[in-house]
């Protein structure tokens, strides 16, 4: 009993001191989050289709970042004076870039959703936001990472060889992909990987300092380690459980 209420008591601090954190770098007041009905306003709102790109790569403050299989190349973007981007083309790599600009007090978020043709196969996406989620869905490449402060990292349905993703707070979910490499580290959130091939032949690196960590069926407490020549799969959590399943 005492030491769940110890590791409950850990996690709160935790999460509070991430947050604390967050809200001092907006100015005193923070973000804006709300539940239920959608309360965004946004001031701008641009949509752009774009030349054929083969890399992308984002660094933005404050957006929810989208990176979807689709029919052309293309853009969409919702945001506020203070979010800001600006992005180019440049050597067959797609670059975002946002700034805050000033204080972002009562700011509602921003969304970018970047869409690639059915069968491109992209060599590389290299993406960091401060706050807010990331998707990848349904899009091949060849080296990923993906990082966000505060914000959860999700992969889906895709064909991918070297993967490197990390959170400070959120969960990360690789669901329905297949790799050969995949490192991930949350400090704050839960680590959960569904494969879409057999990685019995993998080697495995896992370990949670507060959490459970599963393989298949599996329970192994704090840690788990396996040796294996097909690929690897590593992965760290400060406060969180790790789960790994294959086909």
């Amino acid at each position: 009993m005492k030491k769940t209420i110890y590791l409950a008591v850990i996690t709160l601090i935790t999460i509070v001191c991430v947050l604390i954190g967050v809200n001092e770098w907006y100015g005193g007041n923070g973000i804006h989050f709300s539940f239920g009905k959608d309360e965004r306003k946004y001031s701008i709102e641009e949509s752009a289709t774009l030349e054929e790109f083969h890399s992308i790569a984002v660094d933005a403050a404050v957006m929810d970042l989208t990176i979807v299989e689709g029919t052309d190349y293309s853009l969409d973007y919702k945001g506020t004076e203070k979010l800001e981007i600006t992005y180019r083309i440049e050597k067959e790599e797609l670059v975002v870039i946002q700034r805050k600009n000033g204080n972002l007090i009562g700011i509602n978020n921003a969304t970018l959703i970047l869409t690639v043709p059915k069968d491109a196969q992209l060599e590389k996406m290299n993406i960091k936001v401060d706050v807010g989620d990331i998707d990848v869905e349904g899009v091949d490449v060849k080296l990923l990472g993906a990082e966000s402060d505060v914000g959860d990292v999700t992969i889906e349905n895709a064909a991918l060889e070297n993967v490197i993703l990390s959170s400070d707070t959120g969960d990360i979910d690789v669901d329905n992909c297949s790799f050969v490499m995949l490192d991930i580290s949350s400090d704050v959130g839960d680590i959960e990987v569904d494969s879409s091939i057999d990685i019995s032949g993998y080697a495995f690196d896992l370990k949670t300092d507060v959490g459970e960590v599963e393989v298949g069926e599996g329970e192994y407490g704090r840690k788990y380690y396996q040796s294996g020549k097909n690929g690897s799969i590593t992965a760290r959590g400060d406060v969180g459980d790790i789960s790994i399943n294959d086909i």
